[in-house]
């Protein structure tokens, strides 16, 4: 017998096809491995620019090219998971959005974020992303969501957040940092938008409607914080929504998107 007899049959070798990672997958197993590896203390208040720069360098090697869009999509589909470092996973997602805004502005283009999770939860979404141009925040549940932007020498152009719930939402907001527009509205949750623009941090407009819970706007501005304009009972809120609607509908680089902001507040006065 032919010990080759066996082998009759078998197909010449075939072509193996490789199927590609898409940018979510990737994304999303990046944090899965951040949340193992990176831990922000309890103590973060002192120690945010030190666990910033570990994180973003983390990302700037590992993360690869993604977009806005693609980071609006990761945000979706965490938010249908269960996380084991909810800090480190809303820092991840300001993370991503702070490198891209900066990587955007050497283009001179400007970068809008737009979040809704039709009232999933989401803790500390977005927790100290230090860069951000245009961000609005929609129907998001959990504590510390969009807190301390810009904070420790960062810089927002206009923040927008609308039907929350959740406490110190907003909070710490360019804290020893700076920000042009914060707008927040129908908010459910204590310490809601605190301590914003505290020492020396500088925000141009702040404003607030329809916001339901205790210590709601305390603490703006102090230690040498400036803010041009605090609106705690709504009374802009009309004009910001105008202001908002506008924004969409633009694509402009940032040197326009600052400008806007800057004849939005001289409107205001």
């Amino acid at each position: 017998m032919n010990p080759f007899d066996k082998l009759k049959g078998i197909n010449a070798p075939r072509e193996i096809k490789i199927v590609k990672e898409s940018t979510l997958e990737r994304l999303i197993k990046l944090n899965r491995e951040l949340e193992s590896e990176i831990t922000i203390p309890d103590d973060w208040y002192w120690e945010i620019h030190e666990f910033r720069l570990k994180l973003y360098d983390q990302i700037s090697k590992r993360a690869g090219d993604y977009d806005v869009q693609d980071i609006s999509n990761l945000t979706t589909a965490l938010s249908f998971e269960e996380s084991k470092n909810q800090r480190t996973r809303g820092a991840y997602i300001g993370g991503l959005l702070s490198l891209l805004t900066e990587k955007n502005h050497k283009l001179n283009k400007e970068t809008t974020l737009e979040i809704d999770l039709n009232g999933r939860e989401f803790p500390y979404l977005l927790f100290a992303c230090k860069y951000v141009d245009t961000l609005k925040i929609s129907n998001v549940k959990g504590d510390y969501v969009g807190s301390n932007i810009a904070r420790n020498n960062g810089n927002a152009g206009a923040i927008f957040f609308d039907n929350m719930e959740g406490n110190w939402v907003g909070s710490g907001i360019a804290y020893d940092g700076n920000a042009g527009i914060i707008s927040f509205n129908d908010l459910k949750g204590n310490w809601v938008g605190s301590n914003i623009a505290r020492n020396n941090g500088n925000a141009r407009v702040i404003s607030f409607n329809n916001g339901k819970g205790d210590n709601v706007g305390s603490r703006i501005a102090r230690d040498n914080g400036k803010c041009n304009i605090l609106d705690k009972e709504g009374k802009y809120s009309s004009k910001i929504k105008q202001f908002i609607e506008m924004q969409r509908q633009k694509y402009q680089n940032i040197n326009e998107l600052n400008k806007d902001i800057q004849e939005f507040i001289g409107s205001l006065k």
